[in-house]
Formats: C-alpha cells, sequence, structure tokens
C-alpha cells in the first residue's frame, strides 16, 4: 500500500480497504482475530483474492481466528473448523469435510454444498432395507449410517456428485429423471433434472452435452448418501 498512503480512505478500493483494515488489527499483535464476514461487499474475483491472502495471514501468524461469514464456499475453503449455527444455535461442529460428508440434519446438510444436496422426499420400506421414491425403490445395503429402520416418511440426500447419469436402468440402484438443464461451468458441468416433482443436480465432465428432455437414470452412490428423519430432521 506504499504508493497509497498519500490517499484518503475513501480513495482506497474495497480489497485496500480491508488489507489497511487487516494491518491495523495485526500490530496490536492480539491473541485472537475476529472477522465477521470482511469479504461480503467486495466483487466475486477480489473475494477470491482476498480469501487466499487471509489463508496465507493464518498460517504466518499462527492466531487463531473467529471468521463468521454467511458464504459457505468461504467456510468450507478456509476453516480447520467449522461451527455451524442456525437462530444462534450450534448446529454441529466439524472439520469441513466432516460437515460435507456427514451432515448431522437437514439444516447442516442444505447449508454446507454449492449447490445444495438433493432431497428426495419418500419412506424407508422392507425393514429400512430400501428407499422408496414415488415408484422407485432405492436398495439401502451399503448406507454409511446408523439404524435406518422403517419409517413412513424420509428424506434421501444426495450430493451432486454422488450421482452418475446413465441410459439404462438399475433396480434397486437408479431413479428415473429426465434433463431440464445443461449448465457449462468450465472444468465440468451442471445438469439439472426433474424426477416427478422433485428437481435434481448432477456434476458432470464438461465435454458430455444432454439435450433438454433426454430420458435417463440416475445411479446411486448409497454410501455417500443421507438418510434424514421427517420429523426430527436428524441424520440417521
Amino acid at each position: 500500500l506504499t504508493p497509497y498512503l498519500d490517499r484518503f480512505p475513501r480513495a482506497l478500493s474495497g480489497g485496500q480497504r480491508q488489507r489497511v483494515a487487516m494491518g491495523r488489527a495485526i500490530v496490536r499483535d492480539p491473541q485472537v482475530f475476529l472477522f465477521d464476514e470482511p469479504l461480503s461487499n467486495l466483487d466475486a474475483k477480489l473475494r477470491v483474492t482476498m480469501r487466499v491472502e487471509i489463508k496465507e495471514l493464518h498460517q504466518r501468524l499462527k492466531t487463531t481466528t473467529v471468521y463468521v461469514t454467511h458464504d459457505q464456499i468461504e467456510a468450507m475453503t478456509m476453516a480447520n473448523k467449522i461451527v455451524v449455527m442456525r437462530d444462534g444455535r450450534v448446529e454441529q461442529i466439524g472439520r469441513p469435510l466432516d460437515l460435507y460428508d456427514c451432515p448431522v440434519n437437514l439444516f447442516v446438510a442444505g447449508f454446507i454444498g454449492s449447490p445444495s444436496m438433493n432431497f428426495l422426499h419418500g419412506a424407508t420400506v422392507n425393514g429400512g432395507r430400501a428407499f422408496r421414491f414415488g415408484e422407485t425403490l432405492v436398495d439401502l445395503a451399503g448406507y454409511d449410517g446408523g439404524a435406518v429402520m422403517e419409517r413412513d416418511k424420509a428424506i434421501l440426500g444426495l450430493r451432486p456428485e454422488h450421482l452418475t447419469i446413465q441410459t439404462e436402468a438399475e433396480p434397486g440402484h437408479t431413479i428415473p429423471a429426465v434433463v431440464e438443464i445443461d449448465e457449462p461451468m468450465g472444468a465440468d458441468s451442471l445438469v439439472w433434472l426433474k424426477s416427478g416433482d422433485t428437481q435434481m443436480s448432477v456434476r458432470v465432465p464438461v465435454e458430455r452435452r444432454l439435450a433438454h428432455g433426454t430420458q435417463v437414470h440416475l445411479k446411486v452412490d448409497i454410501a455417500k448418501a443421507s438418510i434424514f428423519d421427517t420429523v426430527t430432521e436428524q441424520r440417521v
């Protein structure tokens, strides 16, 4: 910031002001930093740059940092440990990937991940050995969770990358769907589909393009799925 020392704060960019604010805090040599949504007013490109700078700063100073954000991407990329809160109550504490892979309830599952986890509303049947979604049965053998048991109402949560699009049905392992939108995103594409009245998203290689209205089948990686009780909203 040396070339800008003769400027007033109003003449600095948002990123420059953030650097000045961090510098003022650092020189006090505090035991804890508190960042309260520091990047919320910056443009997308500058947010990425500042995320890297703050993370490098933390690695260099080794100072405990409490970082408050509504942006789950910031939380996932910057945190060693995440505390997810709702209405002043702690919902889950853990490492970013622990929260991503094993959310304790629907709120955490929906908050962590972009795009959000797909939620299929149905029931667990056959003594908890299968999940019924409309006319489709999904085999729950290999589910990495607790005792599922039979539930008249349950929710099956599936991350977009834990579904595979294929043309052939596999009874007990696939869900029929219709392609609505194919969004190329550079490294991969995000395909939005409809299964019954439920909208779902799937990540696919960008080279694979799917036309609107294409009938497909979504193969489920049940080992990475989450099942939630509809009443308590807790993962089972």
